[in-house]
């Protein structure tokens, strides 16, 4: 399902692209909102399918079933995933543009003779380096996602609980 979404939304931007070509002058702006549109479109997503993984996982249920949950998981902690979402995405902007800023800086020191030979490993250590930052950051969102996601379980069951002992559903005496 999430390679039909990429497929359907990749072919529609790449359409829309090539048409914008054809405005004139607004061409370019248009093509620069399509892209935002686009890349909001598929982060949202991939939240989505993230935490989509996340209930799967933690309620070992169908997918039809996890979508409700999750549903209803988003709708009740609104605030604590939105936190979650801007604090990683402001991280992974805050890291690409680091990774941006050291390969620029890189690639001025390429171009002066014989130094700019140490600088091939030094920009191939910093590609790593930036994997394992994102590598890292998908790993700590998963793991405050899931964090959330269990309290809020936790919180459904404990009042399911609750109303369920409320229902007038008797509890064994202690007399012997």
């Amino acid at each position: 399902m999430l390679m039909a979404i990429y497929l359907v939304s990749g072919g529609l931007y790449l359409v829309a692209a090539y048409e914008s070509g054809f405005r004139g002058d607004l061409g370019g702006l248009l093509t620069f909102i399509m892209t935002v549109g686009f890349v909001c479109w598929i982060t949202i997503v991939n939240l989505f399918y993230l935490l989509m993984q996340i209930v799967i996982a933690a309620e070992d249920c169908s997918v039809a079933r996890a979508w409700r949950h999750m549903g209803i998981f988003v709708s009740q902690q609104r605030r604590g995933v939105s936190m979650v979402f801007g604090v990683v995405l402001a991280l992974v902007v805050a890291a690409t543009g680091v990774s941006l800023l050291a390969t620029a800086a890189l690639g001025l020191i390429a171009f002066v003779p014989f130094v700019g030979l140490a600088v091939l490993p030094l920009q191939l250590l910093a590609w790593v380096f930036r994997g394992v930052v994102f590598q890292f950051l998908g790993l700590t969102s998963i793991g405050a996602y899931l964090r959330l996601y269990r309290d809020h379980a936790a919180q459904v069951r404990l009042k399911a609980a609750s109303v369920y002992v409320g229902a007038g559903v008797s509890r064994p005496s202690k007399s012997s």
